[in-house]
């Protein structure tokens, strides 16, 4: 009779359990923007961070003194040849290829300074405390590595052999005409870009998939169109905007990468 009880609670067990996980109602995954378990958190570290590079590159500016000689002068056929293709042969049109370029690098920035980070806050305050952190970190990283860059290598910018001498124009005067390399408005617009990529692919900020992937499209359309103005504008030489570009993918997603998400979706 003893083995008869025990097979008889067994079926009971069995019959109930399928019953009690149906009387249970289904744990809800997290389906908005959220911070997930297996990323790693550095904040407030990060900002910390964040302010020793921006410090280091204060320090770069004010402790290097102007100076009225360049050091990188020498031009090259490639450079020149994308010059001749791509600028503006009249200053009227360099000028609004210029402010253009400052136009779209501040919408491609606003996108993880402003909208993201607007989003995710909303969803969750910590996600946008934790967000801000990531972002800091890798514009304070471009800015170091831009501002050391500059000051490092003194390349001549293009509009340069355009500047008579009595001009007017700030990039003829002083120690910024030898501020060529690398393009600060590339680094800057390709790590904003990087960012947004990096959170869309990661969060659905925007809901669903396709519009995330379209905002990180939009902001490597914007970061490219930047890029180029700038050599339209004359202000850089197209390596410049080429290596401008690869900090800026290296700040804005290998870093966070590394550092945050990891590599793998």
């Amino acid at each position: 009779m003893r083995w008869l009880v025990v097979v008889g609670a067994c079926a009971l067990v069995g019959v109930a359990s399928p019953v009690q996980a149906q009387m249970e109602p289904p744990v809800e995954e997290e389906t908005g923007p959220h911070w997930e378990d297996g990323w790693h958190v550095r904040t407030p570290w990060d900002y910390v961070a964040a302010g020793v590079l921006g410090a280091g590159a204060l320090a770069i500016t004010l402790a290097t003194p102007e100076s009225e000689n360049g050091w990188w002068l020498r031009r090259n056929r490639f450079d020149e040849g994308m010059l001749r293709a791509l600028a503006a042969p009249r200053p009227r049109g360099r000028r609004i290829a210029a402010i253009l370029s400052d136009v779209s690098r501040g919408l491609v920035m606003a996108g993880p300074a402003l909208i993201d980070t607007t989003l995710a806050g909303v969803a969750d305050p910590e996600l946008l405390y934790r967000m801000g952190g990531v972002s800091l970190l890798a514009f304070a990283a471009t800015t170091l590595l831009m501002t050391g860059t500059k000051f490092a290598f003194r390349r001549e910018r293009p509009n340069v052999r355009r500047c008579e001498p009595e001009s007017e124009d700030g990039n003829c005067l002083g120690g910024r005409r030898y501020r060529s390399f690398f393009s600060g408005h590339a680094a800057m617009a390709f790590t904003a870009a990087s960012l947004t990529c990096t959170y869309h692919t990661r969060m659905p900020l925007y809901g669903p998939r396709r519009a995330d992937l379209a905002g990180c499209g939009v902001a490597l359309g914007l970061a490219t169109l930047t890029s180029v103005l700038r050599v339209v504008a004359e202000k850089h030489h197209f390596s410049d905007i080429l290596v401008g570009a690869i900090v800026g993918f290296l700040s804005g997603f290998i870093l966070p990468a590394s550092l945050y998400f990891g590599f793998r979706r």
